[in-house]
């Protein structure tokens, strides 16, 4: 791998093999956000731990000591409202900043809101609008102490401009201290990217195929390779030199398309790797941009009946 001299500003969230809080495997990558490469992944089983729901904080750990093995100097990292990782971040990596991943707070308060018993008239009808203020609470200024300031100006607007009789139950949500807490935590930086590689994960191991520890470990190791390879690709142009667009459907609006420029087609040199058609195979492994987690041959074989 290519030597790293700069501080990484990283990105990490767990993917399960199955959903619910029953999942066997539980998958933990680092996403370097300044180059959208993964750094670092491991595999978890929940026989490991002593849970499933364990086995976000373990994987990270894992990560965590191949950065320290590298070298490598960490300014920040970006993840999930999951507690535990965040006390462990607060009290074994405290030189580290820690921040929250804004999509994350706002999704656990809109199910919060949505799933509430309260949440009917009047108040029902502000949960669209408490949710875009939220948003705007915290992608409109880059300091955390103006996103609690901003987020507290949303109350007395309720009571006072508008005289709606709030219930008890939306008052102390809109106010508690985890909430709180969570914006003051809050950064500019989003794990959007890594989302993107867990999507792209689903086509080397979906959720819907059961595989053994084996199998979903290659396939972990595989997509890392893949998504390295193919992160920084180009934007396509035509003979003219023009920008080429395809049309896609956002998920909450299918009725909607939105042009995005298309990109060149994805290359696959670390097939070649596997195949061996490179030469000397055996030291090709580490060599994808940016893979730290170094892995042999065998671990890289995915075998048929799996």
């Amino acid at each position: 791998m290519a030597a790293i001299d700069w501080e990484l500003d990283l990105a990490g969230d767990r993917r399960c093999d199955s959903p619910g809080h029953c999942a066997l495997y539980g998958a933990y990558p680092l996403m370097d956000q300044s180059c959208c490469l993964i750094v670092s992944s491991h595999l978890v089983k929940s026989m490991e731990t002593t849970s499933s729901n364990a086995m976000e904080l373990e994987g990270f750990k894992r990560c965590q000591s191949d950065l320290i093995s590298h070298g490598l100097s960490v300014r920040s990292i970006t993840t999930d409202r999951h507690l535990s990782v965040g006390k462990y971040i607060r009290e074994e990596w405290a030189d580290v900043c820690h921040y929250y991943d804004a999509w994350h707070i706002v999704k656990g308060e809109d199910c919060r809101l949505s799933t509430e018993p309260g949440n009917k008239e009047p108040a029902g009808n502000w949960i669209k609008a408490i949710i875009n203020h939220l948003w705007y609470s915290i992608n409109h200024t880059d300091v955390s102490d103006e996103h609690e300031a901003r987020w507290r100006q949303l109350l007395p607007h309720m009571r006072d401009d508008h005289r709606t009789k709030l219930d008890a139950w939306l008052s102390q949500e809109l106010s508690s201290k985890r909430l709180i807490n969570d914006l003051r935590k809050a950064g500019v930086q989003n794990t959007a990217e890594l989302e993107s590689f867990h999507k792209q994960l689903n086509h080397f191991a979906p959720n819907m195929v059961g595989f053994s520890y084996h199998g979903i470990n290659s396939r972990l190791r595989l997509a890392g390779m893949y998504h390295n390879e193919n992160a920084t690709r180009s934007f396509k142009f035509d003979r003219l030199g023009n920008q080429q667009y395809v049309m896609a459907r956002s998920k909450n609006n299918k009725l909607t398309q939105t042009a995005k420029r298309k990109k060149v087609n994805p290359t696959y040199a670390s097939v070649a790797l596997l195949n061996g058609s490179s030469g000397n195979t055996r030291g090709n492994y580490c060599e994808v941009p940016g893979f730290i987690t170094r892995h042999s041959p065998e671990e890289l074989r995915i075998p048929a009946q799996l």
